[in-house]
């Protein structure tokens, strides 16, 4: 687990289910100071993302075996553990299938959460978040490891179909996230 120490306070950042400070021994200070924050991608972008680096990437987890089928990049589709990934966070549940069942739950758990900010305007967001909690505003570096080869606008409309077929939930939570209707 990545943690960076920032001014006095201990920062744990990366991809951790709802309730990580919980199992962290050194958290449980009993004072209660956690913010959460989350920052959210478009769902099928993010699901596209995830498949592009399982197929191209050394070392990236399945890597070696959708690497043993003609087309690596479809096969990546079938990994249960790229669908969903914002409703299975929230819920606790990664590595496991979701349903309707626990979209619920992912809505609430939404509500908990101190910040949400929005993928696509990263570095105001960023801005916005550090204002909010006293923190230095710093410019962020843009990387593209995936050279924006594996897009929404560079796949063909049925597997873009079967993108959003696979990311159903995330992409509603996404879009009623966007709206307003869940916070």
């Amino acid at each position: 687990m990545p943690i960076t120490i920032l001014a006095d306070d201990t920062v744990v950042h990366g991809h951790f289910e709802f309730g990580i400070h919980e199992q962290c021994e050194f958290m449980n200070t009993g004072s209660g100071d956690f913010v959460y924050t989350t920052f959210i991608r478009h769902p099928v972008e993010r699901f596209l993302n995830e498949c592009y680096a399982c197929a191209y990437h050394e070392g990236y987890k399945n890597h070696q075996y959708v690497n043993e089928f003609d087309n690596p990049l479809e096969k990546a589709f079938e990994i249960e553990d790229h669908r969903n990934i914002y409703v299975k966070r929230l819920t606790g549940k990664f590595g496991e299938k979701v349903d309707g069942s626990d979209f619920s739950l992912a809505c609430d758990r939404l509500r908990e959460l101190d910040f949400i900010g929005n993928f696509h305007n990263m570095q105001s967001e960023l801005d916005r978040f550090a204002d909010r909690y006293g923190l230095p505003r710093n410019k962020l570096p843009h990387y593209n490891a995936g050279g924006g080869k594996y897009t929404m606008e560079k796949i063909s409309q049925k597997q873009l179909g079967l993108a959003y077929e696979l990311n159903a939930l995330d992409c509603t939570l996404y879009h009623q996230l966007l709206k307003g209707e869940i916070l």
